[in-house]
């Protein structure tokens, strides 16, 4: 999609404040952003508080974890 096709894009939450001439990687978490309650975002930082936690306590890098069933 061009930047000419995203001028009348506008996140769920209907904030028009976001500039349609942005790089699309920033308009994109913008967009993420927006489209999350705030007390969603703030059970999703302490759930990865909570895990980096634990993967601290076990010794693992919480970014290479990885559950085999």
């Amino acid at each position: 999609m061009s930047p000419e096709q995203t001028t009348d894009l506008v996140p769920a939450s209907g904030d028009s404040s976001i500039v349609a001439n942005r790089p699309d990687t920033e308009r994109a978490r913008e967009f993420i952003q927006a489209s999350k309650a705030e007390s969603t975002l703030r059970g999703y930082r302490a759930d990865w508080r909570e895990f980096y936690a634990w993967c601290e306590g076990q010794h693992l890098c919480p970014l290479r974890h990885h559950l085999r069933l």
